[in-house]
């Protein structure tokens, strides 16, 4: 039998020896980072690299897409944002009067979203004619003087004004453009057209407001037929017009090659210029200069 003290002395020995071993067990089985400063901050330092290198790869990817989206768009002309792929779906009729219809149209645009547009209609459109009318360019030739057109002033109620505009009207039921342009010169102007020659297309007036088109009719009228005056270069013979009774409207006379100058003359003048008319002039213009 051992002493009390030895005995005591052993026991606590033993007892230390297997908490000693359960704890290095323990200790085993931690991370070891866990337990050293330098680890842990070895480890943050990993972490924020691996954050940084996902970091570029999502940014490589991204531009990657980009890469793919603006060369489909480059080479593709069926690409979804393209204008060509809106659709028109259905025209309502919200009013409607003698000469004109306005209407709500509803559209798909090219993503796919549905939309409306406020529309005005001419009630007298004919869906076998080439357009709704014909406008009037007027070679006035002479033996005497050089060659002019004619330009046309009356008061339009929408512009509360009086415009410059050529000839022109809507084409009648059964007509040709060549038939109403004759018929419209001569019922504005008083002159007689010969040689009449349309245009080989229809031309939109006011693409967001209405679908109304418009053809452009060359003709010719031989001034020497109306006994121009040398001096003056006034017509001795006056040529009558065949108004309607809503209509009041001044023919004026320009030189074809100060056509644009005379326009810009008018303007100062207070009358507003059509577009299309102050176009053209300008295109005659550029022509000559080359």
């Amino acid at each position: 039998m051992y002493p009390p003290h030895t005995y005591a002395s052993s026991k606590m020995k033993h007892v230390f020896t297997k908490i000693s071993s359960f704890w290095m067990r323990f200790v085993a089985r931690q991370p070891k980072a866990s337990w050293s400063p330098q680890a842990s901050v070895n480890n943050n330092e990993k972490k924020t690299e691996n954050n940084r290198g996902r970091r570029q790869r999502r940014i490589r990817i991204v531009h990657v897409k980009e890469v793919l989206e603006q060369e489909k768009m480059n080479s593709s002309s069926s690409f979804k944002m393209c204008s060509s792929k809106s659709k028109v779906l259905e025209w309502k009729t919200l009013m409607e009067t003698k000469w004109l219809r306005f209407s709500s149209i509803t559209y798909i645009d090219p993503t796919g979203e549905q939309r409306t547009w406020d529309a005005a209609t001419r009630t007298t459109k004919d869906p076998n004619a080439v357009a709704d009318a014909v406008c009037v360019f007027a070679k006035l030739k002479s033996s005497k003087r050089e060659t002019q057109t004619l330009l046309v002033r009356q008061f339009r109620p929408p512009m509360e004004q009086e415009t410059i505009e050529l000839p022109a009207g809507l084409i009648d039921k059964g007509e040709t453009a060549e038939q109403a342009a004759l018929r419209e010169l001569k019922e504005e102007t008083g002159y007689t057209g010969y040689n009449a020659k349309a245009t080989p297309c229809s031309m939109a007036l006011s693409p967001g407001l209405s679908n109304e088109t418009v053809v452009l009719v060359t003709v010719d009228v031989n001034l020497d037929e109306y006994e121009e005056d040398e001096c003056g270069g006034e017509d001795k013979v006056v040529p009558e017009q065949e108004l309607e009774g809503s209509e009041f409207i001044t023919v004026i006379k320009v030189p074809l090659n100060k056509m644009r100058e005379s326009l810009d003359s008018l303007n100062s003048s207070g009358y507003k210029i059509f577009a299309g008319l102050y176009m053209f002039a300008l295109g005659l213009e550029l022509n000559e200069a080359e």
